[in-house]
């Protein structure tokens, strides 16, 4: 029993480093204005895990409409992680998390989703475009 205590402890801690430093030391490039947000894409997270398959992790800044509409007050940015397959034209969001203005962790999404087709002129169409290369 200690021994699971002291596994799930050590999860719990890297969860926290991991995400505190996906969020404090990307190097954010922006991709492209929408109506609710702006997109960038942190550079340094471009991963190729297979031949093909890209991994990015993507930042969207809420826009002030949104932010003053939406239920969860303070809301200020998401982080995704996204997986493309470049020769397929397929996506899939692996994670999804919201962050609050000051910094502070919201709310945490794991997508168990399968491919999805690009949606033209979509955020990950263009993320594709900047990505598979």
């Amino acid at each position: 029993m200690k021994s699971l205590s002291v596994k799930l402890g050590v999860i719990f801690i890297g969860l926290i480093i991991f995400g505190y430093a996906e969020v404090r030391g990307a190097d954010w490039v922006f991709v492209e204005d929408f109506i609710y947000y702006r997109l960038y894409y942190d550079a340094q997270s471009i991963s190729r895990p297979s031949k093909n398959i890209f991994q990015v992790t993507a930042k969207s800044e809420i826009s002030e409409k949104v932010k003053k509409e939406t239920e969860l007050r303070g809301w200020s940015y998401s982080i995704i992680l996204y997986e493309f397959n470049c020769k397929e034209k397929i996506f899939r969001c692996l994670s999804y998390k919201r962050y609050h203005e000051d910094g502070e962790f919201i709310s945490y999404l794991l997508h168990k989703e399968g491919w999805l087709i690009l949606p033209p002129k979509s955020a990950e169409e263009s993320l594709y475009k900047a990505v598979c290369k």
